[in-house]
């Protein structure tokens, strides 16, 4: 049996919508999914005519690949219970496969901002003020320095507000061009709006709701999600960058802090010029989201210098302590530089906690002297932190002038941190001692975390 909908003349994504849910109510009730042509489309661009653009919607969603209704199939009803219904937006599979956009270019953040007809004092139950806006874009610029293009049907001057850097404003394009655009975004934050709202559907990457979280007429999907910045920090990036690139493509709300003092790695993660796959590497927009420290990291009192010993082998295992007699991964010491040092508390008086209250995950990699850069910012640690990873010294590195109970073998970190209310945890993407904070027992399951 064959279900068509017929719907009064409106905007383009709200005619969209209307075939997303009969694509889905058909798959449930299987039906049939046929076509009526729509009436006049709302806001055709000037370079069409109303039977032009009717055509270009047509081509572009496929709906002129669908069969075409007849006076014998039953029409489906308008009803606010159709467009509320969650499972047949999501039941609407068929229908997208006939999308086939004019621009399949990817930004990686866009934001859509209704005006035009929409103002305080008009449809101001679809008004989001710029204040909001403007406090969206804050937070994602706390974690991420690059552009955000914003796509609005009104104009310049209605934006005049939105004074943050970095911002390329689209004002009255073509519906089409930015319905393709947004449905393309890595990141795609949408309003009161069914044109943002069915580009989001469409949009396969990552969208945020933030501003239609409450009240409005379609449903937010169960993927869908919230800004919220995150930060994590790598301890020992050496020359390939793993651990944050993996990173970045799990968390497109990440912002990540790295120490690498080695001068050759950080030529080489400056460039993105990694040995491994590019799956794994560091690309360049990644650096919108990292800031990486060329320092060292020891428990020292003071910002000062120290010797960093580079082997002949592998410049990973290079470390601020000297090798032991029999580490065979040194084959000897190429060289020894002098590289600046802090201390992870010294790093923490000047870390922005009003910015990301929490830090999700650290992973250290010091070469024998994870325990003891730990040590130096363990009060900050356990009320700020919530996962870590510390690789126990395999007796490469020459701890003779080190307490016994300060020496980074694997006993030691699990006694020091279980002392100090964490955790040790077998978790599967780490390889490590791994631990989680009592503290944030809560929402340690909902952090991402990764070790190679």
């Amino acid at each position: 049996m064959n279900r068509y909908i017929d719907i009064p003349g409106n905007g383009l994504g709200a005619h969209i919508v209307s075939q997303l849910v009969t694509s889905g109510f058909c798959h449930n009730f299987n039906f049939n999914h046929v076509y009526k042509p729509m009436p006049s489309i709302h806001h055709v661009p000037k370079d069409n005519t109303a039977k032009q653009y009717n055509k270009r919607v047509e081509s572009m969603f496929g709906f002129d690949k669908l069969n075409k209704y007849n006076e014998s199939d039953c029409e489906i009803q308008y009803t606010q219970e159709l467009y509320t219904n969650k499972y047949y937006i999501n039941s609407s599979d068929k229908l997208k496969s006939l999308y086939n956009p004019i621009n399949k270019t990817s930004y990686e953040w866009v934001i859509h901002i209704r005006r035009n007809d929409v103002s305080q004092n008009q449809n101001n139950d679809r008004f989001i003020s710029i204040e909001k806006y403007s406090e969206i874009i804050d937070k994602i610029q706390s974690f991420d320095k690059g552009t955000i293009h914003i796509y609005t049907d009104g104009t310049a001057e209605d934006l005049k507000e939105l004074t943050q850097q970095h911002l390329i404003i689209i004002c009255k394009s073509d519906p089409l061009e930015a319905f393709a655009i947004m449905s393309h975004a890595k990141n795609l934050v949408i309003g009161y709006s069914s044109f943002s709202y069915s580009a989001a559907v469409y949009n396969k990457n990552h969208v945020y709701c933030d501003l239609i979280q409450e009240g409005y007429f379609h449903p937010v999907l169960d993927h869908w999600r919230t800004i919220k910045p995150h930060c994590k920090i790598d301890i020992g990036m050496s020359k390939e960058g793993i651990q944050p690139a993996t990173w970045f493509r799990q968390e497109p709300n990440l912002f990540v802090y790295g120490f690498e003092p080695h001068p050759n790695n950080l030529k080489r993660l400056y460039a993105c010029d990694c040995y491994v796959s590019d799956k794994r590497s560091l690309v360049p927009e990644m650096h919108n989201r990292l800031e990486i420290i060329p320092m060292a990291l020891a428990n020292v009192s003071e910002k000062t210098t120290m010797d960093f010993h580079i082997p002949n082998l592998d410049d990973g295992c290079s470390s601020l302590l000297k090798a032991h007699p029999d580490n065979k991964m040194y084959n000897g010491v190429k060289d020894v530089i002098k590289v600046e040092v802090i201390s992870l508390a010294m790093f923490f008086e000047t870390f922005d906690f009003k910015k990301f209250p929490y830090i999700d995950y650290i992973k250290l990699d010091a070469q024998g002297l994870d325990l003891d850069i730990v040590k130096s910012g363990i009060e900050t640690i356990k009320n700020r932190v919530v996962w870590i990873t510390m690789e126990p010294d395999g007796g490469y590195y020459d701890e003779s002038a080190i307490e016994p109970q300060n020496r980074c073998i694997r006993e030691n970190l699990i006694s020091y941190m279980t002392d100090n209310d964490f955790v040790l945890f077998n978790h599967p993407n780490t390889s490590d001692p791994t631990f989680y904070n009592r503290k944030f027992s809560d929402i340690k399951d909902d952090i991402f975390i990764f070790q190679h």
